[in-house]
């Protein structure tokens, strides 16, 4: 552990350890993520029920268990660590302007800005209060909005409002996409094509209907479905149907990119011996 005192030396070992506290969590889910979703997720079959000349289709989808009841804890954890980092950055540029400590009423409100609603807007007037005015420039630009580098940031900022180490963030079995086509249709007509689906799902819930009439003596017809099938956030929070460790792999790169191009500001700033950075996104 760092002293108080070498602290200044390495300002940045606080951001980046937080990050890396966070990132064995997250690889612990993402492993635990995908041998549940192998075994457990995406058996599905197609049912066809005839009334009279026509023939609904119907795709029903089974989850054969019900995800860990430690991985929602494991999701706050993550999302925690990295959205701390973000706000020890932002703290360590406040005190590039102000001193150590900072005046109250700014330490208060010190947080790592992230404009994550339509229509909200990125306030420099109150950025400047807290930060020089070149980090303004550079906290305006790694807003979700200013490109798909950092909109990862707006997910973190949904995800971190409505944890808050209060509610958890409950994931489900889900599917990502459903791709069902109707082939060699021999004596039949297609009336309503197969309905897409994505989100949570329960066990043997109906993900797909289609409808066909009979025109012939011989009916027959191809039903060939391909299910993207992954762990997603469930119905009530605030990304429903978004596959959870992809989106939290996304969010860390996107934390990553950000203390980088942040160690611009601390130029005589050099990484602490124990410190192993990640690289930057392609």
């Amino acid at each position: 552990m760092l002293r108080a005192k070498s602290y200044a030396s390495y300002p940045f070992y606080g951001p980046w350890t937080k990050v890396k506290r966070a990132t064995p969590n997250l690889n612990r889910l993402d492993r635990a993520v995908y041998n549940w979703r192998e075994k457990h997720l995406g058996h599905f079959v197609t049912e066809l029920e005839t009334t009279y000349a026509v023939t609904e289709g119907r795709i029903r989808v089974y989850v054969s268990g019900k995800p860990s009841l430690a991985w929602p804890f494991l999701v706050g954890e993550i999302i925690h660590g990295y959205r701390s980092a973000l706000d020890n950055l932002h703290f360590l540029l406040v005190i590039a302007k102000h001193g150590d400590p900072p005046p109250s009423q700014i330490e208060e409100k010190a947080m790592f800005p992230i404009i994550y609603r339509t229509g909200w807007t990125f306030d420099r007037k109150k950025a400047g209060q807290h930060v020089n005015g070149p980090i303004v420039d550079w906290l305006e630009r790694v807003q979700p909005d200013k490109g798909p580098k950092y909109e990862p940031l707006r997910d973190l900022a949904l995800l971190s409002n409505y944890d808050k180490h209060r509610r958890l963030v409950l994931v489900s079995g889900g599917i990502i996409e459903t791709n069902v086509v109707i082939d060699g249709l021999v004596d039949m007509r297609l009336i309503d094509p197969p309905t897409p689906f994505a989100g949570p799902v329960l066990n043997g819930q109906v993900i797909s209907r289609f409808r066909v009439e009979v025109t012939g003596p011989n009916p027959d017809c191809l039903v060939r479905t391909r299910l993207s099938s992954d762990v997603v956030f469930g119905q009530d929070t605030p990304l429903p149907g978004k596959p959870v460790v992809r989106t939290l792999h996304q969010i860390r790169q996107a934390v990553v990119d950000a203390l980088l191009e942040a160690e611009q500001f601390f130029p005589n700033w050099t990484p602490h011996p124990r410190l192993k950075r990640p690289g930057p996104s392609p």
